[in-house]
């Protein structure tokens, strides 16, 4: 007999998901947070199961057993195409198919399962999670696994699946950390801490078991029996911590130009171009510099613009535009052997205020324009 702390401890782990799913409902359609809904939707089905399955009457919810199975096909895949989207790369509706194909694949074998009669199904979850009590008489309405793979499937292909997208996601992350922006910073943190409770997840689902291959045991579980179930309740209640100490994870945006036909080479060129064009001829000095006046000047509409600079450089116009200001302000500071009035530096960097400069300038240094200056002394 299980404890019965496993059933509380599941269903609050339930209740925190449903919470979790709600806090992200709203940003359902950026192009991130699909993958994110349905991580979060996985881990509640999963618990879902076990929470039927403890029950003294889960006889009312055999027909529940099993079907949240094969959707861990489908974290993997989702993990990997949500770092992609969150870090600015493009994913697709393809894409998507073409990483659910081996879930599909085992859904529609499972289904054998799915039509056997209730006394089956009946005495499959008192296998599992009821083995104290007595078994229906029952008769298969046809072999549910003809092919004999259900003890390579589950749980060794299954969590093996799982790793390798945690894997891969790793590399994606590793790579982006290169990135020296907060706003990449703050993506890598989640997303790395997010993969380490997914690869935890799988470990524990790999080894709860132990090594058990069709009933071979190859490696005894140093693991309780439960732990396979109660590893995406974990799950979920290390993600609510980090939620609730960092609520701005779940407003995070994703690829905004995810439908975008430019390519990969045609952005670097066109970027090239920009950047030449605004450096040379200084246009960044003008007041009136904007989108629409580098549009007209570039032939690139403003919505290219936006993307290129968002997805090259991960920063928005008026980033660059400041950072252009500012490294100007640094240089005619470093060049200036008398004194400045600053009020005139800012209009000439193109800053309709003193005060609009003077934040832009502490916010990129942390000095004000005169500690700056004096600073290089």
């Amino acid at each position: 007999m299980e404890p019965n702390w496993l059933i509380i401890v599941i269903f609050f782990g339930i209740i925190q998901s449903a919470f979790m799913l709600f806090l992200i409902r709203k940003k359902i359609k950026t192009i991130a947070h699909p993958a994110l809904f349905g991580i979060l939707a996985i881990l509640l089905l999963l618990q879902s199961e076990a929470f039927l399955m403890r029950l003294d009457q889960f006889s009312f919810f055999v027909h529940f057993m099993n079907i949240a199975t094969p959707m861990i096909f489908l974290l993997g895949p989702l993990l990997y195409l949500y770092v992609q989207s969150q870090l600015g790369k493009s994913t697709s509706f393809k894409q998507y198919v073409i990483h659910g194909l081996p879930f599909l694949l085992y859904f529609l074998y499972s289904f054998n399962f799915y039509l056997q009669p209730t006394a089956v199904k009946h005495n499959a979850a008192v296998m599992g999670f009821h083995p104290n009590l007595e078994l229906w008489p029952a008769i298969q309405s046809f072999p549910f696994d003809p092919w004999n793979i259900q003890g390579i499937v589950v749980v060794e292909l299954l969590t093996l699946h799982l790793l390798a997208y945690c894997i891969l996601s790793f590399i994606v992350i590793r790579k982006a950390k290169k990135e020296p922006t907060k706003h990449i910073k703050k993506k890598t943190d989640w997303l790395f801490y997010m993969t380490i409770i997914m690869t935890a997840g799988g470990l524990i689902m790999f080894f709860a078991q132990g090594g058990i291959i069709n009933g071979k045991v190859f490696l005894k579980s140093p693991f309780p029996g439960y732990s396979a179930d109660i590893s995406s309740t974990i799950a979920m209640y290390l993600m609510m911590i980090y939620f609730l100490l960092r609520p701005e994870v779940y407003k995070m945006k994703g690829n905004k130009y995810e439908n975008s036909s430019l390519s990969a080479s045609y952005k670097k060129e066109k970027l090239k171009q920009l950047t030449a064009l605004i450096e040379v001829e200084k246009l960044y000095l003008d007041s009136g510099f904007s989108m629409q006046s580098l549009s007209k000047k570039s032939g690139l509409s403003t919505h290219h613009i936006s993307q290129i600079l968002n997805e090259e450089l991960q920063l928005s116009f008026f980033e660059l535009t400041n950072n252009y200001r500012i490294n100007e302000a640094k240089e005619l500071l470093r060049n200036s052997n008398g004194f400045m009035k600053m009020e005139q530096l800012a209009y000439d960097l193109g800053y309709k205020s003193k005060s609009t400069f003077f934040t832009a300038f502490k916010k990129s240094t942390n000095l004000t324009p005169l500690k700056y200056k004096n600073s290089l002394s």
